[in-house]
């Protein structure tokens, strides 16, 4: 297979993982299994073809919550434009 170049470009999404008006908090696993179907349905004509997920904790006052990094990038298996 030969070499492919595209533009690089990324978008990047925070995402606590705690429900404001309940207080409970989803899963990790349920995170991952959403993006996975998103990039399935979405992923062929759009820049969702590859996304990056980082673990991250949030602090802020009077509190803290686990969550992600969700990163948007122009790959070169999925190229796409912005």
């Amino acid at each position: 297979m030969g070499e492919v170049a595209v533009p690089t470009y990324n978008a990047t999404i925070y995402v606590g993982l705690k429900d404001r008006a309940s207080g409970l908090s989803a899963t990790a696993e349920s995170v991952l299994q959403y993006l996975q179907g998103y990039v399935c349905t979405y992923g062929r004509d759009t820049p969702a073809g590859c996304v990056t997920v980082t673990s991250m904790k949030f602090v802020y006052v009077d509190g803290f919550e686990d969550g992600f990094a969700i990163g948007f990038i122009n790959y070169p298996r999925f190229p796409s434009t912005p």
